[in-house]
């Protein structure tokens, strides 16, 4: 019983090393946009804090224009 489950095990992991494998092969950002990509993902918040900013103004400036009615 325990060798077959060591050898499920090991199929598993065999399978699994070669999904990450392709993984790795496949590029999902090409390596011009890597440093660019990386940044965003590690300061997403930052970011999403600067647009969000940078849409409000915008907003105020010129769509809202200070008018009140």
């Amino acid at each position: 019983m325990k060798k077959n489950d060591s050898q499920e095990f090991l199929i598993k992991l065999k399978n699994e090393a070669k999904l990450i494998s392709s993984l790795e092969k496949d590029k999902f950002v090409p390596d011009r946009l890597s440093v660019v990509a990386n940044f965003i993902a590690t300061h997403a918040w930052q970011i999403l804090l600067v647009l969000a900013f940078i849409t409000s103004l915008f907003w105020e400036l010129l769509l809202y224009q200070g008018n009140n009615g």
